[in-house]
This record gives C-alpha cells, sequence and structure tokens, in this order.
C-alpha cells in the first residue's frame, strides 16, 4: 500500500512541475519586430458561422499581449 501511495505523490509532483518548463512567454524573438497571422479558413463539414474570424482575432491578441512585437 505505501508503494501505490509513494507512487501517486511522485507522480502526481512529476505532472504539476512538469507544466512550468515549457513557456511562449519567455520565447526569444531575435530580431523581429513585427508579425503576421494569416486568416484561418473553417473546413469543417458543419460550419459554425465566424469562428474562423473569431480564432484569427483571438490569436493575434495572444500574441500581441505576450511578446512586444506590432501585427502587420
Amino acid at each position: 500500500m505505501k508503494k501505490i501511495q509513494l507512487l501517486f505523490a511522485s507522480l502526481l509532483l512529476f505532472t504539476s512541475v512538469s507544466c512550468g518548463i515549457y513557456s511562449f512567454s519567455g520565447a526569444d524573438t531575435g530580431a523581429a519586430e513585427t508579425f503576421q497571422v494569416n486568416y484561418f479558413q473553417n473546413a469543417a463539414a458543419i460550419v459554425e458561422p465566424g469562428i474562423d474570424r473569431t480564432f484569427t482575432l483571438q490569436l493575434q491578441d495572444l500574441i500581441q499581449s505576450q511578446t512586444n512585437l506590432n501585427l502587420t
């Protein structure tokens, strides 16, 4: 029973620590000053109107808020 508890505790610790290793906000943008997000086109069989535009705009907002790059 103790081995199972130890395994569970170590697994829980590993999964909670591993999430903090990778991050977009600490990325090096090099000499880049601008970025561009091309329009995403929804090619699904059942299309929800406006979801492609919403996704594109939210991605642009996310990049602008997490970097110092300007949108072109």
